[in-house]
């Protein structure tokens, strides 16, 4: 059996767009999908350095993250039920996937993440103490390193009013 055989979602990551609407490269790669399957598809897209959540049909949504590391984006669904057809009446089996009941549709969740420890650790459930882990460390200190060769840390100049993007999820 192939691997395509027994895939169970389509996950496409790309630097484009992701608008929901029938123009955009992201409707025109799920048209060309759609012909061969109808398994879930979730795009992972940029380009435009914005957060957005688009659902672009029963079983496809395109998310972006935002611009410049400032989200992480947090998206889950709950896998179609596979049962194999027992000779019962159902919904028909997606194209590529034969014998097989299919729902109508998935329900997809997301959820936008500032990048603050604060938000960090509350999604990860840890806390102060427990949410440094020995690898983040050793990358902690190896950034650390090159911003003192670099001379990032050397004070040139100071604004005279603070400048701050908003974090907060929205």
């Amino acid at each position: 059996m192939r691997a395509a055989d027994t895939a169970q979602v389509i996950v496409v990551l790309a630097h484009m767009p992701t608008p929901a609407g029938t123009s955009s490269e992201a409707a025109l790669i799920l048209k060309h999908v759609r012909r061969y399957r109808d398994l879930p598809v979730v795009f992972l897209g940029g380009h435009e350095h914005e957060r957005s959540y688009n659902k672009l049909d029963f079983r496809a949504v395109a998310v972006q993250s935002g611009s410049y590391l400032d989200t992480l984006t947090f998206v889950s669904f709950d896998l179609p039920y596979y049962a194999r057809d027992s000779g019962k009446k159902g919904a028909a089996g997606p194209r590529g996937v034969q014998g097989r009941q299919w729902p109508a549709g998935v329900e997809f969740n997301h959820l936008f993440i500032g990048p603050t420890m604060k938000q960090l650790m509350t999604y990860t459930y840890t806390d102060p103490a427990s949410f440094p882990v020995a690898e983040g460390q050793v990358l902690s200190q190896a950034i650390e390193a090159v911003r003192r060769k670099a001379g990032l840390k050397q004070v040139i100049g100071c604004a005279p009013e603070p400048f701050r993007r908003d974090l907060s999820p929205g």
